[in-house]
């Protein structure tokens, strides 16, 4: 895929510092990290990278507490190494939600996984924003999970203590302001610019969702965070495939995020994550979840449960 990498930047007034740091992508080209220090460099850097890239596609964000050694994986691909495994598996999850949740009867899988995205299950798509401050949010913030895990309770005594097995479980998150003292808003290129159907686009080597185009505004979250997924669009791409998609990173200090943030309810985390008693999509998935399923295929999350 054609893309401009963002090799050189400068401050308004001074060399921007870039240090000896760099993103490796799976094609062996290299990604500069720039740190940037101001709101304003920030937006003048994305802008850049936007605009560059304008004639390829279209370029996301995506904040991360951590580069993880050039890893731009999706969330199931990095607990379940083969792809083809981990679409048998999501197919059977998608298709529970299809069966017991009305308004998936008739969606496809590429639009049902990317809403699941967002709610916890993990798939093979990976969450993009576009929207700057959801990015530095995102960047700052970790997530914690916790499983509460339902165990078949014993009749008469016959089943013995150690075959009691889990049948279901609960997965519970928490954010926080992360502790890492560096936040890196990563910039991926889509070349997916034709529409195939409302909100889904293909191109050459990527498929693209805006979620916010394809799922009723009832299901609240993904439109307050400006939501997108993206995945390649050769289904025999490596796991690691996306991180072709980079075209610039940024490293910025956390505690600088977290200034500039500050205390706005718009990203507060009620408002990022509301609760089911504001976002009846959220709802609608966890009564129509399949529990004993989920179990069953535990490295594929869960739909979220989440602590304020």
């Amino acid at each position: 895929m054609e893309r401009k990498i963002i090799d050189d930047f400068s401050r308004a007034y001074n060399n921007c510092f870039c240090g000896y740091n760099e993103f490796l992508c799976e094609d062996g080209k290299t990604v500069p990290i720039f740190y940037i220090d101001s709101i304003n460099d920030l937006n003048r850097f994305v802008g850049k990278a936007k605009y560059a890239n304008s004639k390829y596609g279209n370029v996301f964000l995506r904040g991360q507490t951590d580069v993880y050694n050039s890893q731009m994986k999706p969330s199931v691909l990095r607990k379940v190494k083969n792809p083809d495994t981990a679409n048998e598996s999501l197919k059977k999850i998608a298709n529970s939600f299809k069966q017991n949740n009305e308004y998936f009867k008739n969606v496809s899988d590429t639009v049902l996984q990317s809403v699941l995205q967002h709610y916890g299950i993990r798939t093979c798509w990976l969450d993009i924003v576009d929207n700057i401050w959801v990015a530095l949010w995102f960047g700052s913030h970790c997530m914690q999970t916790t499983t509460v895990k339902h165990y078949k309770s014993k009749e008469n005594g016959e089943i013995p203590e150690s075959d009691v097995l889990p049948i279901e479980c609960d997965q519970f998150i928490k954010f926080t302001p992360s502790t890492t003292p560096f936040t890196y808003i990563f910039l991926l290129l889509s070349d997916g610019v034709n529409e195939t159907c409302p909100g889904v686009y293909e191109g050459t080597k990527t498929v693209l969702v805006d979620i916010r185009k394809v799922s009723q505004s009832f299901f609240i979250r993904p439109h307050a965070q400006h939501a997108y997924t993206i995945k390649p669009k050769d289904p025999n791409s490596s796991p690691n495939a996306l991180s072709n998609c980079v075209v610039g990173v940024v490293k910025l200090w956390t505690k600088d995020v977290l200034e500039w943030i500050g205390s706005s309810p718009v990203l507060s985390l009620p408002a990022l994550y509301p609760s089911l008693f504001d976002d009846a999509g959220f709802l609608s998935l966890l009564e129509s979840r399949n529990r004993h399923l989920l179990y069953t295929y535990k490295d594929y999350g869960g739909i979220h449960l989440v602590t304020y």
